[in-house]
């Protein structure tokens, strides 16, 4: 988690002001297909992929009105 999806959350946040202040821009993240299916042995992976997966819809929808 800490390598993966930590990363990509303390971006955004880093990111919000100035998408924010300039009134337009995209956050594009870049995650794995095991994000989204599962595979013997890579259950943290993956687990650290989809919450990628999920943090760019949940931005998405916040962001989306701001």
């Amino acid at each position: 988690m800490s390598t993966n999806l930590e990363p990509s959350f303390q971006f955004s946040q880093l990111a919000y002001p100035l998408l924010k202040a300039s009134g337009k821009g995209n956050v594009v993240f870049i995650s794995s297909v095991l994000g989204m299916v599962s595979l013997q042995y890579s259950s943290a992976y993956s687990a650290a992929e989809g919450a990628i997966n999920q943090l760019t819809k949940n931005l998405a929808c916040q962001w989306a009105k701001r």
